[in-house]
């Protein structure tokens, strides 16, 4: 059974019922994992389960693009929004020097630009916070 024979033909069920017996560190010609096929295609659905079950949610392709990179030239703000649930960073750059942040940017699509910076901002928070934690308790 092949995961991306699934994906392609969005088998969510048969995925569902046989969701432990996939490789999800195989990859197809490109090196795209089953993620970036799912976020390729757009399925949200398949990438909602996906998640769930991978080890990377941030490897890379051939071409140094994660899954986040693909959202974003889909430009499908919702599933963006899913990747960055699951702490997908948008900061990683391709094999162009390209992050997913630049990437939208370049594509001119500003609402996929501030869900990213707006979750950096929160991430950020977080960070600044702990450390403020940190320093304040340590012995």
């Amino acid at each position: 059974m092949d995961i991306f024979n699934l994906i392609q033909n969005e088998e969510l069920l048969n995925i569902q019922e046989n969701i432990f017996k996939f490789d999800f560190s195989k990859r197809n010609s490109a090196g795209n994992t089953a993620l970036h096929e799912a976020v390729r295609l757009g399925n949200y659905d398949i990438i909602d389960l996906l998640v769930q079950y991978i080890d990377d949610i941030n490897c890379k392709n051939l071409n140094g693009d994660t899954p986040m990179h693909l959202a974003v030239e889909l430009g499908d703000y919702e599933i963006v929004s899913l990747l960055l649930d699951y702490n997908a960073n948008p900061n990683i750059e391709n094999n162009n020097r390209v992050t997913p942040k630049k990437l939208a940017i370049l594509q001119k699509k500003e609402s996929i630009y501030q869900l990213l910076i707006n979750e950096d901002f929160y991430n950020f928070e977080e960070i600044k916070h702990k450390k403020h934690f940190d320093d304040e308790y340590s012995y």
